[in-house]
């Protein structure tokens, strides 16, 4: 900091260091710290000097209002007590290089001046930080006046607690600067920016403000602006005095008292008037913060191509004047690598030394500059310790994210925007509290419109659109491609809301979950057509609110080229966590055990085995709860069915041999599926209306009796289970033909019972089996162009495989060798085919591994080269994959002699 330069000031305003007084200390100080970022007035005023002012603990909003009104009688007083050219004499200490004209400059604009040039991050409501420290002098000695004996030791530990928590610096915030002037305007020929009115909208908490003073400060300090002015427009501030947003007459007046206008107007018209006149007078650098509305700002706008503003708000602000040049940039969290580059500028002790601490805090605080500045000083005040992050911060976020002395917490940003959320006077808008306040039932931050509608209890998207106009107007959604995205605080801030509310928590619940169980099954038998579990009573609907379900999906495949099974895919985090929560309500929501059972099939074919049990496990309980016995037949099937898969998958995973240890689980696996399908088979006996669902059970109890064959001991015991399970699946086939539509699981059961045939080597069942994979096929492949989607992808894959089998098998049973070879090249053919429909239908892994098996038939063959290829590929797939498979195909490979 330079040393005062007095001989730039008038001889009579010269003063000794010692009385420079508590302006000059203040914004001294202030420059030390260069950057000090926006910590709430209630913070860092300190335990000591919030005695001094009265303040009481309370709520977040109550604190600010108690410290808004104690800091606008003491300003008043200190304004007095300053005479003029102490303000000057502190702005030449910071510039000793400006001509001495300059203290000529009023008050104001010193003050304007130094607060943009020292980067100080201003209160939102009040330009109360450039004079910050002489508040602080000022509570000092009247607290030293009181304490006569303590004031000199506590004011060495204010000061130094306040040096403490001073933020990144200048050059840290440029280094994580997201937007510069060039990416807003550019300057013509004739030195006009054009556009000259940038809004920057974004979140509560996101740094518009901030960012707004970064590039006023370098304008100021680069360009020829004549005056600048900073307007609050309490937007999102006057939560305590809803419709007390600054009105344009008093935004006039803020206006001409910050450009130096000493008799302002007192009538709007003549402020207008005033205001345009200054504005063709001077090239003016205008920041209007915290806007809520275009009509707030519209009458303060240039109408010709002189000076800049830079607006900002939570809202886009996208209906001005056609006439008005406007541009607009979205300010939008940070990446992780750039809230971990803020973090660093903390200089927060130990956290370097925890890595994982570091990204813990960088991903629950998802970016949001306000949360992250909160979490380094709790961590530099030792308020938490390092150590102890991740267990507080996933418990609780927005409870972690708070400093005991006081500062605002993001909650207070957010509620600022709840609180618009309002209908107004008028009722123009609807109520949109209780939509917000319901996405906390989400699990997944992303949505779409039919969720909103569904939310706010109406019974089309069209209806919902109002609902999502306000969330997006006061920052708490935004669009993101085609879905809307809500941050992770600001989600858990909605959490928070719905939590105390009980009946509105149950009913919205009820409401979801019957929509959705509707739009799965819709999905489902949209992919896996006249599947036997699909609940089509459940699609024989009039309900608005369902057909408008089932219109979104068609709408998603329409606007992505995708299918059903996409949009389950997109949706499937928040359709799990929905199941979970209303199965776990107290007593459960009626549905929720059948959308629980309802999205196994796609649990089941992404791989999601995890969420399936736990899906199983959890909805089960609920309908032993409910009394519900088909829900708990359904959901027992699908317990034995993750055991039958488990063991299935085991077998058709790359090896040379099952250890016996393995061998010995699996069969216990089988025996615990036997168990549950036929429990779930007497369950099925006492809902004789779902017997359709219950020759499924029937079906996998074969399922299972062929794993027992390949996991079999001896050739008698393989023999038996062979021929229970080609006895079962002929029953199933027999109850199947007597229900209509039964061409999908007949499809689906040919697949199983031609491994049962083929490893039973019957050449009269071969014959008569591979007649029946060519129709499954022939089934399989059809494609429904209103679905958008062939009737059974997984079917028409697997029986190719099955055809393949069937042609190795014929190859070992014949004796002429020139039929053996036609055999088994019709075996590599149906293995091709296979390949191409798994890389078609994106399965990679049956992809692999069906190369890796016609990498052995070729071995077999005698072409070794095709073989390594072949090989070749699998492991390259695997290993892509990072699958413990990777090691058996290398394995293969060096014994043909590739390393």
């Amino acid at each position: 900091m330079p040393e005062p330069v007095g001989e730039m000031l008038p001889k009579e305003e010269q003063e000794s260091d010692e009385k420079l007084g508590t302006v000059g200390k203040a914004l001294q100080r202030i420059a030390k710290r260069e950057g000090i970022r926006r910590p709430s007035l209630y913070r860092d005023l300190g335990p000591e000097l919030r005695e001094l002012l009265g303040i009481q603990s309370g709520r977040p909003q109550e604190v600010e209002n108690q410290v808004e009104r104690a800091l606008d009688d003491l300003i008043k007083k200190v304004f007095q007590e300053e005479p003029e050219a102490e303000i000057a004499r502190a702005y030449f200490n910071m510039h000793p290089g400006v001509p001495r004209e300059t203290h000529l400059m009023s008050r104001q604009d010193h003050l304007k001046r130094l607060r943009i040039e020292a980067h100080s991050d201003r209160h939102k409501r009040k330009g109360y930080f450039a004079i910050y420290g002489t508040l602080e002098d000022a509570l000092l000695k009247r607290r030293d006046a009181q304490q006569p004996n303590g004031g000199e030791s506590r004011s060495e530990e204010v000061e130094s607690a306040d040096s403490s928590a001073a933020g990144p610096t200048r050059a840290d915030a440029d280094a994580i600067k997201r937007l510069n002037l060039a990416d807003l305007t550019t300057r013509n020929p004739a030195g006009h920016y054009e556009p000259n009115i940038v809004v920057i909208s974004g979140m509560g908490g996101v740094g518009k403000t901030y960012l707004a003073d970064q590039l006023a400060a370098d304008l100021l300090a680069s360009e020829n602006f004549t005056k600048f002015a900073f307007v609050d427009f309490l937007g999102f501030s006057a939560t305590d005095s809803p419709g007390r947003e600054l009105q344009p007459s008093e935004a006039l007046g803020k206006a001409l008292a910050e450009l130096g206008v000493q008799d302002i107007p007192p009538d709007e018209g003549n402020r207008l008037s005033r205001y345009r006149r200054l504005a063709t007078e001077h090239d003016l650098l205008l920041v209007f913060d915290n806007v809520l509305t275009e009509s707030q700002v519209e009458a303060l706008l240039p109408r010709d191509n002189r000076g800049l503003v830079l607006i900002t708000s939570r809202a886009p602000l996208a209906r001005f004047a056609r006439n008005l040049q406007v541009g607009s940039a979205r300010l939008e969290p940070l990446r992780p690598d750039q809230s971990a580059e803020l973090l660093r500028t903390y200089a927060v002790p130990d956290l370097e030394d925890h890595p994982g601490a570091l990204a813990t805090v960088v991903e629950h605080c998802a970016g949001l500059p306000l949360a992250l500045d909160i979490m380094a000083r709790l961590m530099k005040d030792r308020e938490i310790p390092v150590d102890s992050l991740r267990d507080r911060l996933e418990e609780s976020p927005l409870d972690t994210m708070y400093h005991p002395s006081g500062s605002i917490d993001p909650r207070s940003i957010f509620w600022a925007s709840y609180e618009k959320l309002k209908p107004d006077s008028r009722n123009l808008h609807p109520d949109a509290q209780p939509v917000f306040r319901r996405l906390g039932l989400r699990f997944n931050q992303d949505i779409d419109e039919y969720a909103i509608a569904l939310l706010a209890g109406e019974s089309s998207v069209a209806k919902a659109l109002p609902y999502i106009r306000r969330l997006e107007h006061v920052g708490l959604i935004r669009r993101g491609g085609e879905r809307l995205q809500v941050h992770d605080l600001v989600h858990a801030f909605a959490r928070d809301l719905i939590a105390g509310d009980n009946q509105e928590r149950r009913d919205t619940l009820d409401r979801l979950v019957s929509a959705y169980y509707v739009c799965v099954n819709h999905a489902f038998t949209a992919v896996n057509s006249t599947n036997p579990v699909v609940d089509i009573e459940s699609l024989a609907i009039t309900n608005d609110v369902h057909l408008a379900g089932i219109q979104s999906i068609k709408d998603y495949c329409e606007r992505t080229g995708g299918n059903p099974a996409q949009w389950v895919a997109v949706e499937k985090e928040n359709l799990v966590r929905l199941a979970i929560d209303a199965c776990q309500e107290d007593p459960p929501i009626a549905r929720a055990p059948h959308l629980a059972f309802s999205l196994f099939y796609f649990l089941e074919t992404s791989n999601n085995w995890s969420d399936w049990k736990r899906l199983n496990d959890i909805g089960l309980k609920a309908a032993m709860s409910l009394g519900d016995l088909w829900a708990q037949a359904r959901l027992r099937r699908n317990m034995g069915r993750i055991e039958l898969v488990t063991v299935r998958d085991q077998l058709d995973a790359l090896h040379d041999h099952l250890e016996v240890d393995d061998i010995v689980a699996a069969r216990e696996r089988c025996a615990r599926a036997v168990t549950l399908l036929q429990e779930s088979g007497g369950l099925y006996e006492q809902c004789p209306e779902r017997a359709h669902e219950a020759v499924t059970v029937k079906r996998e109890l074969a399922d299972t009796h062929l794993m027992l064959a390949k996991l079999a001991g001896s050739p008698d015991e393989r023999t038996g289970h062979l021929a229970r399970a080609v006895e079962a699946y002929a029953v199933a086939r027999a109850a199947y033909m007597q229900f209509e539509n039964s061409d999908n699981p007949i499809a689906s059961l040919n697949v199983s019972l031609a491994e049962a045939v083929i490893r039973g080597g019957d050449s009269d069942s071969l014959r008569d089996i591979e007649g029946a994979l060519h129709e499954s096929i022939a089934y399989a492949k059809q494609y429904d162009a209103e679905r958008r989607s062939y009737r059974h992808p997984r079917v028409w894959c697997f029986a190719f495989v099955r055809l393949a089998e069937l042609h190795i098998a014929r190859a070992a049973s014949v004796g002429s060798p020139r039929l053996a070879r036609e055999e088994l090249a019709q075996a590599d053919a149906s293995y091709e085919e296979a390949v191409a429909l798994f890389q078609r239908f994106g399965n990679w892994l049956d992809r692999a591994r069906t190369l890796a098996r016609r990498g052995l038939l070729h071995r077999d063959m005698g072409d070794v080269a095709g073989a390594r290829d072949l090989l070749e590929v699998a492991r390259e797939i695997l290993s892509e994959y990072e699958h413990s498979e990777e090691g058996v195909v290398q394995a293969w490979l060096e014994r043909l002699g590739m390393p």
